[in-house]
């Protein structure tokens, strides 16, 4: 079984705070250690650099892309499939 996650900061430069980076923690977390989930996934927007390295540095992985499934201001945009397995984070936090 597993989750799809999503953090929505009001300003982008949040996504650099110490206080999200905890509470992506905590929700991390709480998906493998409370609730034993398999997997933990994300779907940025292809554009959101700032969140995709913010994923990636919590240990998620590029799986792909979704094309074309998002439009804004009537123009289409892909979703990066952003994947985290337990046993991956087990690993990166030494347990």
């Amino acid at each position: 079984m597993d989750a799809a996650i999503a953090l929505y900061p009001r300003n982008p430069e949040d996504l650099y705070s110490a206080a999200l980076s905890e509470a992506a923690d905590w929700v991390i977390a709480k998906c493998f250690a409370g609730l034993r989930l398999h997997a933990v996934r994300a779907y940025p927007l292809e554009f959101n650099h700032g969140y995709i390295r913010f994923l990636e540095g919590k240990g998620s992985q590029r799986q792909g892309v979704l094309r074309r499934v998002a439009q804004l201001a009537g123009k289409f945009y892909g979703r990066v499939l952003m994947h985290l397995l337990e046993q991956e984070w087990l690993a990166a936090a030494g347990r």
